[in-house]
């Protein structure tokens, strides 16, 4: 349980914020536990008190386990929808972002609650601005990669597109990093 850093995430219903990648590690174990995932199918390597803690290590064959993780870069890029024309997930003119994220032009200070916008033509939420995203790729330096932009980033910073990802090192928490957990699911195991 992660409380919202008030100048950022006011409320409950805004981003989980001020979490490192290792917190959103241990959260993403945390729910495959919750859900009784094995531990052998959960994604992030522990130590050997069952924490996740400095030097977290994703598991080589991620992609192929059930438990709950973070999207890879191109997995994040593709649910917020890269590929359609434009620069964002909803498509052009640039005049519609502020009815899809909240960013530089139209924040007056803290996040706002999570699906206050309108969802991208996939029906996914809150993909540009608001709170940068922990993705599951690294960066430069080996750091882990985040996506999205935040609420203090200009319109060319909140883009859906891998050149404008964020590098962070992951033992720091920051106010403006937020995530959105994943699982990869098999076509021979959904309902």
């Amino acid at each position: 349980h992660y409380e919202p850093v008030e100048f950022v995430s006011p409320t409950p219903n805004c981003h989980a914020t001020q979490v490192s990648f290792n917190d959103v590690a241990d959260y993403c174990n945390w729910l495959s536990d919750q859900e009784g995932i094995p531990k052998g199918q959960w994604v992030y390597e522990t130590n050997g008190d069952g924490d996740v803690s400095r030097g977290t290590r994703i598991k080589a064959n991620a992609h192929e386990l059930a438990g709950y993780r973070l999207p890879s870069g191109l997995e994040w890029e593709i649910a917020c929808g890269w590929e359609y024309e434009g620069s964002y997930g909803f498509g052009e003119p640039i005049s519609l972002l502020e009815r899809y994220s909240e960013y530089l032009k139209n924040s007056s200070g803290p996040a706002l609650a999570v699906e206050s916008l309108l969802p991208n033509a996939l029906g996914v939420f809150d993909m540009h601005g608001n709170c940068w995203e922990w993705t599951g790729s690294k960066g430069r330096e080996d750091n882990m990669q985040a996506r999205g932009g935040a609420l203090y980033n200009d319109a060319y910073r909140v883009e859906g597109r891998a050149t404008n990802g964020r590098s962070r090192i992951t033992e720091n928490g920051d106010p403006y990093f937020s995530f959105r957990p994943c699982r990869t699911y098999r076509i021979s195991s959904m309902p």
